[in-house]
């Protein structure tokens, strides 16, 4: 009998000969509305496989067999459903393809290979995980080695579209909000979503009282009642919520025992500690994986980033805020570049030290001052309890989506930074006394800018070194909007330039008595001479 089921075996028929062609958008739709029964309904696929490869044989083997004995029937039938079962990459990939959607995301390099996304029907937006992918194939096919789990990977991204991210979109809650639009539409697959937020918006949510407590209250009491600054708390949930952002970087700023920490709890809270990706704007360049953890994410906090902390180069920092494009780099993957739609907010209890351009600065930074000190014990319960209730969360979101967008920079704000800027660069401090509004000049040479400088560093007990050149480039990047830089001659005779009145114009901290421009005597002043120096828009040019 052995010897019969053995000739029989060779009959059988390769069930990877009948495999069904890679589901398209015009066959019958099977793919999942939930995940949550994921395992079991891939588990049924593959039994339902192998049963009916099973009853297949056993009635072929009947009908071309007269008085065939039903044991023999049922030793032919098992062969076939032992070889029905999914064994391959392609048949895995096959499976997985009928019942998920998967696409490409397309990246912003060229020749870069395009990260493949899965629709989470339950969350509502394409992710990438190809560890939970791995789990479902090692259920299909539980032998596979991990080169067969990746060449099953493989398979299917090259039978799934390329597509790029929609930005405007947000998921939150059950539902697709539309940045462009302001409307909320039912979750689709067929729109490219990667940002979620776990919060739903509930239109009839109200501002709930706590034991007396209001969160608007709250709020406003961290800031000492300014309203600028609780306005740009509003404007910070509504871009961690929807992700309009304003390409603004949020920094909390204040001692221990402001509220910071509650505040930036609150944020986790509104979208979901799966949804934060937990790093320090310092860190971002310490290694060339770090980008890789914010895929999926929509608010990076940087908690506690240490005072005087020094940003070296603030272009990717500023590149997170904007939108520009990243390089994403995994490792054991080949990187590849995407612009990351996602809200930062950093906090700490001093400003960090920036290299960078000055103005780039003030229009990226927004800093949320945290000014008010508790005279008695802070309440636990703000943080333990009150701002995880869902109708607190949910009346934030309605307040966050229902105020309008606003580029709120409070006057206490704009001081401190400004204040630090100077600390940090005294270039900044040097050309605010120096290039005054009422400036009598209309030209100033280079030399007297060089001479006054010199007497700033020795009045204010600065060693801050910088050669000529050097000084007079970093001028140029924080002069005030009157003040250009040029070139005028001296005529032959004169000791000064024309419209140079050295006399009016010495700051408060210099003394005038030393300098000089090497003209002094009548037989220096023979020849003309041609000075660089910075014009005055505010006085009349002769």
């Amino acid at each position: 009998m052995s010897e019969f089921l053995e000739r029989l075996d060779e009959k059988v028929p390769d069930i990877e000969t009948p495999l069904p062609a890679p589901i398209t958008e015009e066959q019958e739709d099977n793919h999942l509305t939930t995940f949550k029964n994921i395992k079991s309904v891939l588990f049924d696929e593959v039994e339902k496989i192998k049963r009916d490869a099973y009853n297949r044989a056993y009635q072929e083997y009947m009908l071309e067999h007269e008085n065939a004995e039903d044991k023999t029937a049922r030793a032919y039938a098992e062969k076939a459903r032992k070889k029905a079962t999914p064994n391959t990459p392609l048949a895995v990939a096959i499976i997985l393809k009928k019942y998920i959607h998967f696409t490409r995301i397309k990246p912003e390099g060229q020749n870069q290979k395009a990260p493949l996304y899965f629709y989470h029907s339950d969350k509502g937006i394409y992710t990438e995980d190809n560890e939970f992918l791995q789990d479902l194939i090692m259920l299909i096919f539980p032998n596979a080695t991990e080169k067969q789990a990746f060449d099953t990977l493989y398979k299917i991204a090259h039978q799934s579209p390329i597509k790029k991210i929609q930005g405007e979109y947000t998921a939150i809650g059950k539902q697709l909000y539309n940045n462009a639009t302001g409307k909320f539409e039912p979750f689709n697959p067929q729109i490219i979503v990667t940002r979620k937020i776990k919060t739903a918006y509930n239109p009839y949510a109200k501002e709930p009282t706590i034991n007396g407590w209001k969160v608007t209250d709250w709020l406003k009491e961290l800031f000492d009642g300014d309203e600028e600054l609780y306005k740009l708390a509003i404007q910070i949930f509504k871009a961690s919520v929807t992700g309009q952002s304003l390409e603004k970087i949020f920094w909390l700023y204040g001692e221990g025992g402001t509220g910071k920490g509650t505040f930036q709890q609150l944020l986790i809270n509104l979208v979901g500690l799966e949804n934060v990706a937990s790093l320090k704007i310092t860190d971002l360049n310490k290694s060339r994986f770090t980008t890789s953890i914010l895929l999926g994410k929509s608010l990076v906090i940087g908690d506690d980033v240490q005072k005087d902390a020094i940003i070296k180069d603030t272009s990717d920092m500023f590149s997170l805020a904007t939108g520009d494009i990243m390089t994403i780099e995994d490792k054991g993957k080949k990187p590849y570049s995407l612009r990351l739609n996602m809200t930062v907010v950093q906090s700490s209890n001093g400003l960090p030290r920036m290299n960078g351009d000055v103005s780039a600065i003030d229009r990226r930074f927004r800093i949320l001052i945290f000014s008010s000190r508790f005279k008695d014990k802070p309440n636990p319960a703000i943080k333990k309890d009150y701002i995880n209730r869902k109708e607190v969360l949910e009346y934030l979101v309605k307040l966050a989506i229902e105020t309008p967008s606003e580029d709120i920079n409070p006057k206490q704000s704009q001081t401190l930074l400004g204040e630090h800027q100077k600390d940090i660069n005294p270039v900044l401090d040097f050309v605010e006394k120096t290039f005054r509004e009422d400036l009598a000049s209309e030209f100033i040479p280079n030399d007297f800018i060089w001479y006054c400088w010199k007497q700033y560093q020795d009045y204010f007990h600065q060693s801050f070194f910088k050669t000529e050149r050097g000084l007079h480039r970093d001028i140029k990047q924080v002069l005030p909007p009157y003040i250009r830089t040029g070139v005028r001659t001296i005529p032959s005779g004169r000791q000064l330039h024309l419209g140079f009145y050295p006399k009016e114009d010495t700051p408060d901290y210099a003394n005038l008595a030393t300098y000089s421009n090497g003209r002094e005597t009548p037989e220096k002043r023979k020849k003309s001479k041609k000075d660089r120096g910075y014009w005055n828009n505010n006085v009349r040019h002769k």
